[in-house]
């Protein structure tokens, strides 16, 4: 009689460790941002499935709208929907090299974060992107606000 009640707790443990395991790998596996970018996508009028990278929209949306030689004021028109944006500069009079937008957060380490990089005429360059696992924007030397 003993023996079907200890085979009965073990199958119950089993099963709840399995379920525990299970509610662990999903959650640390979901998307943080997604409700956010829903809004986003909503905001900028279009749909996430459009774009490649869904889970790290809005930066598939940017590989195909941000084109090189873009006027800054053009790149502003479609970079929408940020918590925060940095200008960067190397310290030389009125020449901003950056901006950083923050999406999702305003934090360093919480947010999904964006560098758009300018020519000294003021043309989009080029983009780079980051991680969870690897922070390579350097913000030292930013100020708060666009490129004007």
């Amino acid at each position: 009689m003993k023996k079907p009640l200890i085979i009965g707790m073990a199958i119950f443990v089993l099963l709840t460790c399995v379920s525990i395991i299970s509610m662990w790998v999903y959650f640390s596996h979901r998307n943080p941002y997604k409700k956010e970018q829903e809004k986003l996508a909503i905001l900028l009028g279009i749909n996430i499935k459009d774009y490649p990278y869904e889970r790290a929209f809005p930066i598939g949306y940017f590989y195909k709208v941000l084109k090189p030689g873009m006027s800054i004021s053009e790149i502003h028109g479609l970079v929408q929907g940020y918590e925060k944006v940095l200008r960067c500069s190397t310290g030389e009079p009125a020449y901003y090299y950056s901006e950083v937008y923050y999406y999702f957060g305003t934090g360093d380490q919480d947010a999904l974060r964006i560098e758009l990089f300018y020519n000294e005429q003021g043309g989009f360059e080029d983009f780079q992107t980051e991680d969870d696992d690897s922070r390579t924007i350097n913000t030292h030397g930013c100020e708060v606000g666009q490129i004007r």
